[in-house]
């Protein structure tokens, strides 16, 4: 995920007889600005490489894993594999304060950065649940949802019944991973 610290486990094998000699990897871009070095190893000649490294994608797309190798005999090559990188999501919640038993709307604003530190609006249809916790209690009940429109937004009607707080909760960009906005208080007149 874009800005998203990731461990990876490197891997090489030199061919029988031979040693590794340099074994560079990147995370390869078609803009060189975007490329991250993940490690450089093998200064020492060694038949294989297994080490993990860590790296913090910068742009979301399809990208692949650059591995330059060199062995004793001269010989370089360059292998590359697939890698997905996810644009970040975040959403932050805003609620009016109402009298007990009014009808308002919670609004929602969803982000996504496709680029390290750039947000923008995320895209229409993603649905968003609103989940408010009463006072004094710690289970968070879902209000509603609603999907979101031009601009990342989420509008979700709520009745105002009780002292606590709302939260947002959605997908992710990253499958099978949730978004969970930070909450903010909400008080009934």
């Amino acid at each position: 995920m874009v800005g998203r610290r990731a461990l990876v486990s490197i891997g090489a094998v030199a061919p029988t007889g031979r040693r590794l000699t340099d074994c560079r990897v990147v995370l390869y871009d078609f803009d060189p600005r975007d490329e991250v070095p993940v490690g450089h190893w093998c200064t020492n000649p060694t038949p294989s490489l297994r080490v993990p490294a860590s790296l913090t994608p910068r742009v979301a797309g399809l990208k692949s894993f650059n591995f330059l190798l060199s062995d004793n005999t001269g010989h370089i090559g360059s292998y590359y594999v697939s890698a997905s990188v996810y644009a970040a999501r975040r959403a932050a919640v805003s609620a009016p304060t109402l009298p007990y038993g009014a009808r308002g709307k919670a609004k929602v604003v969803v982000q996504d950065a496709h680029r390290l530190n750039t947000w923008s609006a995320a895209p229409r249809g993603v649905t968003v649940y609103l989940q408010r916790r009463a006072a004094g209690t710690t289970r968070w009940i879902t209000l509603g949802s609603a999907k979101t429109v031009a601009g990342g937004i989420a509008s979700i009607p709520f009745t105002s019944t009780a002292n606590g707080a709302f939260r947002a909760v959605l997908a992710s960009s990253v499958p099978h991973e949730t978004v969970i906005s930070p909450s903010i208080g909400v008080k009934v007149t």
